[in-house]
């Protein structure tokens, strides 16, 4: 894992990217974390499914 002024250099290094394409910082991660959540949507519905299914047969 990386250490904490690992991650800060590259939270700092991607700022710097970003801000010279024009893009802020936190939108971009934000995207970056609805597209996570796109991604993963149906895996997460199938668990929360059969989590129901599992609760109902118990």
């Amino acid at each position: 894992m990386a250490s904490k002024a690992e991650k800060k250099e590259s939270k700092e290094f991607a700022k710097l990217l970003l801000n010279a394409q024009g893009v802020n910082y936190d939108d971009w991660l934000h995207e970056q974390h609805k597209a996570l959540e796109a991604e993963n949507k149906d895996f997460m519905k199938e668990i929360i499914q059969q989590h129901l299914l599992d609760q109902n047969n118990s």
